[in-house]
C-alpha cells in the first residue's frame, strides 16, 4: 500500500547497533520513550506546572539529561500525573520548590504552590518502590490505576511501541548494576530453548547475536 511507504512498523523489531552494554542499551531503550518530563527552569513553567489539577512528582536533580528512571515513570503515569525536573543550577527555584538535595523526589497535590500539601519521598530511589510511593498519591486523588484507563484499554492486546520501549527500559534499569555474563554459543533450537530457560530462572534479560559461521 502505497501510504504505508516510509511508515514504521510500531511492532517490527529493531537492530541496536550499540555497544553490548547494560548503560548503552538503557540509553538506547530512553530514546525510545517520549519525554513527559517538563523542564522547570523558569517561574512561568513553574506556575504553570503548579496549576495541573493532577498531583505533581518534581525530580531535583544535578543530572543534564532527564535520567531514564524517572523518564520512564513519568510514561507509566502519564494520564494520572505530571513530572516535572528542575537543575541544580536552577537556585531560585529549587528554594521555592523546597529542595534540599540531589537527587531528591517531591510530589505536590494542589493547584498553587502557596496552597498545595508536599511530599518528600525518602525511601531508596529505583522503579519500584518510587513507583509504589507515586501510586499512593494516584488511588488518593484519581482513584484509578497509574497508567489510566487509556494505559491498558481492556481488549488491547498488542503494546504501543512507546509502552513496550518503557517495559524495556524497566529491565535496563534493573541489569545496570549487575555484571554481564559471558556470550554463549548456541547451535540449534534445543540450546537456545535450555539458554532462554535459564535467563528466566535467573530473571535476567537475555540478548541474542547473530553471527556468520566459519569458513
Amino acid at each position: 500500500n502505497s501510504r504505508d511507504v516510509g511508515k514504521k512498523n510500531r511492532n517490527s523489531a529493531e537492530d541496536f547497533n550499540g555497544a553490548r552494554t547494560a548503560a548503552a542499551l538503557a540509553n538506547h531503550a530512553s530514546s525510545l520513550i517520549p519525554n513527559r518530563v517538563t523542564r522547570i527552569n523558569k517561574a512561568a513553567t513553574l506556575d504553570a506546572f503548579i496549576a495541573s489539577d493532577k498531583p505533581k512528582a518534581v525530580l531535583f536533580t544535578a543530572k543534564s539529561t532527564t535520567p531514564l528512571l524517572f523518564k520512564s515513570l513519568a510514561y507509566e503515569f502519564r494520564n494520572v500525573m505530571a513530572f516535572g525536573e528542575v537543575h541544580e543550577n536552577d537556585g531560585e527555584l529549587v528554594q521555592r520548590l523546597g529542595g534540599t538535595k540531589f537527587p531528591q523526589v517531591r510530589v505536590f497535590v494542589g493547584s498553587s504552590l502557596d496552597a498545595a500539601e508536599s511530599h518528600t519521598y525518602e525511601g531508596k530511589i529505583d522503579k519500584a518502590s518510587l513507583g509504589k510511593f507515586l501510586a499512593s498519591f494516584v488511588t488518593k486523588t484519581a482513584g484509578g490505576a497509574a497508567g489510566g484507563e487509556e494505559t491498558k484499554p481492556k481488549e488491547e492486546t498488542k503494546k504501543p511501541a512507546a509502552a513496550a520501549a518503557a517495559a524495556a527500559a524497566s529491565d535496563a534499569i534493573s541489569i545496570q548494576n549487575k555484571p554481564i555474563e559471558p556470550a554463549r554459543s548456541v547451535a540449534d533450537l534445543d540450546a537456545l530453548k535450555t539458554l532462554s530457560n535459564e535467563a528466566s530462572e535467573k530473571n535476567v534479560v537475555l540478548v541474542l547475536a547473530l553471527v556468520p559461521g566459519g569458513e
